[in-house]
């Protein structure tokens, strides 16, 4: 697992063509602090190729990360992300950032003490809490910093609690997605120096889109973007569509990947098929046009809601299209219900049914949420960008950077 001209599957030599500089090792500063990133949901190369190679991005947070840590890069002597990957792989970016792949079968305990000893960090951040990980840091030493993009609550399910984990000394920054999840570490015993509330850094809005007053026809034309699945609430929505049979026209557009075919059959079974399309990936820079192009987008989370949906809730409110979302702790501290967002019981597609049936039915409330959804976005963007958040963090305790 040398560092060389890796090429991946499904990456020729011709799409590589003129691009060694890709693996080249670069020159780097002697010195400062090293830094190792840890996150296993998703593999960086392919973020990295699809959006330099292709232009074609299927989400803004991670291609974003590697933008935040290239400009890191001149600051330290050398950075590093362990992801996971189909195959082992080292690759270095022309940014100087390492690329450091293994296979679901190779993340055990042994291989972060591996990967910990070949490239020698200073300071480990983990997107996500990993026991075997935050072990391995206090054996060598290292400062370590926990950026969650879950509920806290969903981590309770580890044999010791994330709070006692979270409060040992080599952890120096806690970090989560919302100030609601910040402030529920805290009752729950992290030490609130440590906490930071954290997003990714947001570009300015591309342009400010125009308020809606009403939907604009007879149907009303629903948006899910996120990961297809149970939990996330995806069959709640399907069954809320044939709830509202004979009161109301439904078409729902269902954008990403997860269990689709189990999605379809469950529609399927509930004679709504031809009421719901399957779009299956979108490019990242699709979504804001077929957010405004929708009636209403509905977030109908159950449990699993990760950094990338407060992405999406974001884009919602640029494009100024009323949202429906559950009452999910994660999404409910973001939006103020019946006035930047429609907020019903998560679970419960009942609920759901009759959210939408009073959307669409009164045309005040329609246009309220979408007058107000500017007010939510400055609500939403006050939190600390992910790239500033970790130059602080190393330059307090390394302040040779």
């Amino acid at each position: 697992m040398s560092e060389g001209n890796l090429i991946g599957p499904g990456h020729s030599a011709d799409a590589l063509a003129g691009s060694r500089e890709i693996v080249t090792l670069g020159v780097r500063r002697a010195g400062g602090a090293r830094l190792l990133l840890v996150d296993p949901s998703a593999d960086y190369r392919d973020v990295y190729y699809r959006r330099d190679f292709s232009g074609l991005e299927l989400g803004s947070g991670r291609g974003q990360m590697l933008d935040e840590l290239a400009c890191l890069a001149p600051t330290l002597t050398d950075i590093a992300i362990l992801c996971q990957s189909n195959w082992s792989y080292r690759l270095r970016l022309p940014s100087g950032v390492l690329l450091i792949g293994e296979p679901r079968g190779n993340w055990h305990g042994h291989m972060a003490e591996q990967v910990i000893a070949q490239f020698l960090p200073t300071h480990m951040v983990l997107q996500g809490e990993f026991t075997q990980m935050l072990a391995a840091g206090a054996r060598h030493g290292l400062a370590v910093a926990c950026v969650l993009d879950e509920w806290p609550q969903h981590y309770h399910r580890l044999g010791r609690r994330l709070e006692h984990r979270l409060s040992e000394d080599h952890v120096s920054l806690v970090a989560n997605s919302t100030a609601a999840g910040v402030a529920l570490l805290e009752a729950q015993g992290v030490p609130a120096h440590k906490l930071v509330t954290w997003t990714y850094r947001h570009a300015a809005p591309r342009q400010v889109c125009p308020r809606k007053a009403a939907p604009a026809g007879v149907e009303a034309r629903l948006l899910f973007v996120g990961d297809i699945s149970f939990e996330t609430g995806v069959a709640d929505l399907i069954r809320a569509m044939w709830l509202l049979e004979g009161r109301l026209t439904c078409r729902l557009d269902v954008v990403g990947t997860g269990q689709v075919a189990q999605m379809k059959q469950f529609a399927t079974r509930l004679g709504l098929l031809r009421h719901v399309r399957f779009k299956g990936a979108v490019a990242n820079g699709e979504i804001a046009a077929m957010m405004r192009g929708a009636d209403a987008i509905v977030l109908p989370h159950r449990s699993v809601l990760r950094q990338s949906c407060v992405l999406t809730l974001r884009e919602a409110f640029l494009s100024r299209t009323p949202i429906l979302a559950s009452d999910h702790p994660l999404l409910a501290c973001q939006l103020v219900n019946g006035e930047t967002g429609l907020l019903f019981q998560a679970g419960r597609p009942g609920a759901l049914s009759e959210a939408i049936g009073r959307l669409f039915s009164d045309q005040l409330l329609y246009a309220r949420l979408s007058r107000n959804a500017m007010d939510g976005l400055s609500c939403h963007d006050r939190s600390v960008a992910w790239g500033d958040m970790l130059g602080a963090w190393i330059q307090r305790d390394w302040p040779s950077c």
